[in-house]
């Protein structure tokens, strides 16, 4: 029942910006009638007859009889009703229905982000019957929500209009994924701002920012953090692991770096970037001791090999790129060291199975963030 009258309202939403894109047409095609309905009746003299006449439910035996009937049946009518079908098409923006189904939503769930985290998290959403809107600055990631015709909104700025298209005052959650701390401190001082109670959950990167947010009753959302902390606890805490090898960079791998550093660990990064070596130079000189970088292609196997990957028992490799490749990658580091540990993090449930079935352990930072930091917070509510 509730499936039917979602169908039902998209169906209502979706005739009205047909109509609105076509009003020109339509008013034509009302215009033909309404002209030829004066001639005729001009040339009867019976409204009745004539209203007959324009709907050919009696022929008028005149010759504008006659060329009315076949100018409109044949030629103008079918041409009219033919462009109005083929614009109406062609026309048709589903974005605009998602748009104003986000604006009739309320008790519901506003994600702004929509990465692997937001991904999970709609899914999850949906599972439950939670209504809620995804809002995302890249068209391209809305393009599945947008032919399902879920509600959706593109946004390239914050103007005085956004907050009522996603109905933010009558939010029940508000789940900031965007990796962008300026943005994200923007829409929750606007929540706040706007009389907003949603309850707010803000993905951030920078520890020393979170006091800034939680200010204002956000809870910190940390998925890298979090996930590094249950790795080490689940997987590295064997006291035989002397080195950890992590392959590419990101906010996770550092992490996995600076935790293995504070435990005395020593441990190597292999990525080409030039984050990389900003990480190592800010960091301290003891610490730099335990760290060592490798600047080249993770897939290259000549630079894992000059990392020591493939040698010796007592490590572990992680791979933390961000990319299908990580199959190939792991698949080549179980066949030439298959007696070390080798973690690999991954965005794919599907993939996931594809690795523990090689023997790998799979981790998964937005399933662990879903899991540890945001079902909580809807089972409270």
């Amino acid at each position: 029942m509730k499936e039917r009258c979602v169908m039902l309202k998209k169906t209502f939403i979706k005739a009205q910006i047909a109509f609105k894109q076509n009003r020109h047409m339509i008013v034509l095609i009302l215009l033909w009638f309404l002209l030829n309905y004066w001639v005729l009746l001009a040339t009867c003299g019976d409204a009745v007859l004539a209203v007959k006449y324009l709907f050919y439910l009696e022929d008028l035996e005149t010759d504008y009889g006659h060329f009315y009937s076949k100018y409109s049946e044949f030629v103008v009518f079918g041409l009219l009703i033919g462009l109005v079908t083929v614009d109406a098409f062609r026309n048709y923006d589903p974005s605009k229905t998602c748009e104003i189904l986000a604006s009739k939503l309320k008790n519901h769930a506003v994600i702004v982000g929509y990465d692997h985290l937001g991904i999970r998290l709609h899914e999850y959403l949906e599972s439950r019957g939670i209504p809620n809107v995804v809002v995302s600055k890249h068209k391209a990631d809305l393009s599945e929500l947008y032919e399902d015709e879920n509600p959706a909104v593109y946004y390239d700025d914050l103007d005085d209009d956004f907050p009522k298209k996603i109905e933010l005052k009558k939010a029940r959650y508000l789940f900031l994924l965007e990796d962008e701390i300026v943005f994200n401190l923007r829409m929750v001082l606007l929540a706040r701002r706007i009389g907003s109670k949603a309850r707010i959950a803000v993905r951030c990167f920078q520890d020393n920012f979170a006091p800034v947010f939680e200010r204002y009753g956000a809870t910190i959302l940390s998925a890298s953090s979090a996930t590094v902390k249950s790795v080490f606890s689940e997987h590295l805490s064997d006291p035989r692991i002397k080195e950890i090898i992590i392959i590419g960079y990101s906010h996770f791998a550092e992490r996995i770096s600076a935790h293995a550093t504070r435990r005395g660990i020593h441990n190597s990064i292999i990525a080409e970037c030039d984050d990389l070596v900003k990480y190592h130079n800010k960091l301290e000189t003891t610490e730099r001791q335990l760290v060592k970088i490798f600047r080249g292609n993770p897939m290259d196997y000549k630079v894992l090999q000059e990392a020591g990957v493939f040698d010796g028992e007592e490590k572990a490799i992680i791979i933390a790129i961000e990319s299908d490749d990580v199959i190939l990658l792991a698949r080549a580091l179980k066949e030439r060291n298959p007696k070390a540990l080798v973690i690999a993090r991954t965005f794919s449930d599907e993939i996931e199975v594809v690795l523990e079935e090689m023997g790998v352990v799979p981790i998964s930072t937005s399933k662990h963030a879903l899991k540890s930091q945001i079902l909580p917070m809807l089972d409270e509510h």
